[in-house]
């Protein structure tokens, strides 16, 4: 993990770097060269960031796991465990949404790339116009099909925040549930000892 970590903080220092060099490219008009080296290394570091925290994510369940294999002294012990396992168990599963979430920005951000891709050859080809009026067309269909990839990927990410706020509610109130039973659980052996006692 602390690799990991050290990678991430080099990786931002490039982009640092990266964006300083942007002024002195931009007067010099070379942009596009900016351009490319900034998103390589943007793609890198996001990939090393969603590693260090997987890497940390993966510790932290390990040491939960670990703590749960201890043999429990008491029946408070016993519930801590069993909500350190449901803890466990919720986790596993947002880290699956957290996944599918990751697959959705993945796809917005080619679409993102297919739509700049689209841009630049459009603008390449502005002084090479041959026929003013397929090209408008042309352009036009590719416009439509982009909006369509917006509106499909706007649609997807909706479906999924939707989802993963039900299942937020989901867990809050399974969490509430098990308070309230663990409540009438102590009250109950309250109660027994009391009647023990007279």
């Amino acid at each position: 993990v602390n690799t990991l970590q050290k990678k991430l903080d080099e990786a931002t220092n490039i982009l640092k770097e990266l964006d300083l060099e942007f002024e002195v490219l931009k007067e010099k008009g070379q942009e596009k060269t900016y351009a490319k080296k900034r998103k390589d290394v943007q793609m890198n570091y996001n990939e090393i960031r969603k590693t260090v925290l997987q890497q940390k994510d993966i510790y932290e369940t390990q040491k939960d796991r670990a703590e749960m294999q201890k043999a429990p002294k008491s029946k408070g012990e016993q519930l801590q465990r069993d909500a350190r396992a449901k803890n466990l168990e919720t986790r596993e599963i947002l880290g699956k949404q957290e996944n599918q979430i990751n697959g959705v920005m993945r796809e917005a951000m080619e679409t993102q790339e297919y739509t700049n891709s689209i841009q630049g050859k459009m603008r390449d080809q502005r002084d090479k116009i041959i026929d003013p009026m397929q090209d408008v067309r042309a352009a036009n269909q590719q416009v439509g099909m982009a909006k369509q990839l917006v509106n499909s990927m706007t649609r997807k990410e909706f479906c999924y925040k939707f989802m993963l706020y039900l299942f937020i509610f989901v867990l809050f109130a399974a969490i509430v549930a098990l308070f309230v039973v663990r409540m009438m659980f102590q009250e109950t052996q309250f109660t027994l000892s009391l009647t023990h006692l007279l």
